[in-house]
């Protein structure tokens, strides 16, 4: 049996062959363009990425340029690192300009909460004439740094000629990264 195809049915393939043809491209064309949609979405979010570091990095700068000066006149009243031996060493020359005996016993760093500070708690002991403990206790109260006492022992002698102190004296240091 031989089989007959008509013109309506040529007409019905090649109309199908076109369209399956069609679909088939326009679903390519769909996976292309999603393709480069999701690599533009990647490239406009790298894009505002560095834009944004752009602006935060001007930022910055226009802040660290505006604070400038309050930065360096607040940095006179925090010891540095490097600062601390010239610290204790200028307050046992005033000890001993003022006839103290003066003894340094312990630096040791304490952690705080602030990531840029420390504290350095310096206990010391001195003794001499009243009135020579009393000007340094001056010193300490008054010294341009960020500091406060923490303990505080003054026992008198005797005759009371003669005074001992016995101190811990907390100072503020700035941590260098």
């Amino acid at each position: 049996m031989k089989r007959v195809i008509n013109k309506t049915q040529i007409s019905f393939l090649i109309a199908f062959t076109f369209m399956l043809l069609g679909t088939l491209s326009l679903v390519g064309l769909v996976y292309v363009i999603e393709g480069n949609a999701i690599k533009l979405r990647e490239r406009v979010g790298a894009i505002a990425y560095q834009k944004a570091q752009a602006e935060e990095r001007y930022e910055t700068e226009r802040l660290l340029e505006e604070t400038k000066e309050e930065r360096t006149a607040l940095s006179s009243f925090v010891l540095t690192e490097g600062s601390v031996i010239d610290f204790i060493t200028n307050i046992e020359t005033i000890a001993s300009s003022l006839g103290l005996e003066f003894n340094t016993k312990t630096i040791t760093p304490e952690e705080t909460k602030d990531k840029n500070f420390d504290e350095l708690s310096m206990q010391f002991s001195f003794s001499g004439p009243n009135s020579s403990v009393e000007k340094l206790m001056a010193v300490f109260e008054i010294i341009p740094h960020h500091s406060y006492i923490r303990d505080l022992n003054v026992r008198q002698s005797e005759g009371g000629n003669l005074w001992t102190v016995d101190m811990t004296l907390v100072v503020t240091i700035i941590e260098h990264d």
